[in-house]
């Protein structure tokens, strides 16, 4: 009888083991491939999603670049403050109805393509997202480096940067995205050690014409900049549309983002709304290498 007791008792531990053993939840894409890992990341919150456990559990994705497309992305109706309702929108991450939940990049690169929300959090409790990078591969900003100016002749050259990815319709610049178009209506001055300017903050870009003088070398006439601004100057160029933050939070409790780093968003770099108890340690809007 003793026996049969001692037996039973080690049956009872073994099977709580096993009871309480927590699922491993991993990122299904290698690193540095620019394989698509939009549909990696649909699976991995769908795992999430179906936990029943409310333990916190930490996701860890190996060190590395990840490219993320949008026709394999999440497709959301999202209402955001402060940004465009041009919905719907494609969703790198589409964090909703979690909780108890760490996403751990370990210093990785997540880069997107096209226009998309990198990382949303929807009615979450107690997520962290930590240790990675926001960038896109290409963005609809563009900065012009003033190289000449002719007050003279009411004409300037500027260097267009990162280089490519423009037309000019009919002496108007068009900027080219990833299945996207943006024509600048406004841009951002700033003096040649990155400091916004005086005053000239927050311009209008609208030139008379703009011509192609060399291959990433335009000649812009008859813009009110003309007559301010000295070489070395750099303008960012923007349209007046804001479809996409790069973190947006909604309806949520106890988020933390630690060591983030947003590169590049066509939007706000993160938009929360009807939130509470939000930890920003060590996150930043930054240029890549700062």
């Amino acid at each position: 009888m003793l026996k049969n007791i001692y037996l039973l008792f080690i049956t009872v531990i073994i099977c709580t083991g096993c009871s309480t053993k927590q699922p491993e939840y991993t990122f299904g894409v290698k690193p540095d491939t620019k394989e698509d890992a939009s549909g990696a990341a649909v699976k991995l919150i769908g795992q999430l999603q179906a936990r029943k456990d409310t333990v916190h559990i930490t996701v860890k994705i190996t060190k590395g670049r990840y490219d993320f497309y949008p026709d394999s992305a999440f497709t959301r109706e999202y209402y955001i403050s402060n940004h465009d309702q041009d919905n719907p929108k494609k969703v790198g991450f589409a964090l909703e109805n979690l909780q108890n939940v760490t996403i751990d990049g370990q210093g990785s690169e997540f880069v997107f393509h096209g226009r998309m929300i990198p990382f949303a959090i929807l009615k979450g409790q107690n997520i962290t997202l930590k240790n990675f990078s926001v960038d896109f591969e290409l963005p609809a900003l563009r900065q012009l480096n003033i190289l000449e100016v002719n007050p003279g002749k009411d004409e300037l050259l500027a260097e267009i940067y990162p280089g490519g990815n423009y037309r000019i319709d009919t002496e108007k610049l068009v900027l080219l995205g990833e299945g996207y178009e943006v024509t600048p209506q406004g841009s951002m001055a700033f003096r040649p050690d990155k400091r916004l300017t005086y005053i000239r903050r927050d311009v209008s870009f609208n030139p008379l014409s703009v011509t192609e003088a060399s291959p990433d070398v335009l000649r812009i006439k008859g813009w009110e900049q003309i007559k301010l601004t000295t070489p070395g100057e750099r303008y960012v160029l923007r349209s007046w549309k804001r479809p996409t933050p790069g973190v947006f939070i909604s309806e949520c409790t106890n988020t933390v983002l630690e060591n983030v780093k947003v590169h590049y968003a066509e939007g706000m770099g993160l938009l929360a709304q009807m939130s509470e108890n939000i930890t920003l340690d060590r996150f930043s809007v930054c240029l890549k290498g700062e």
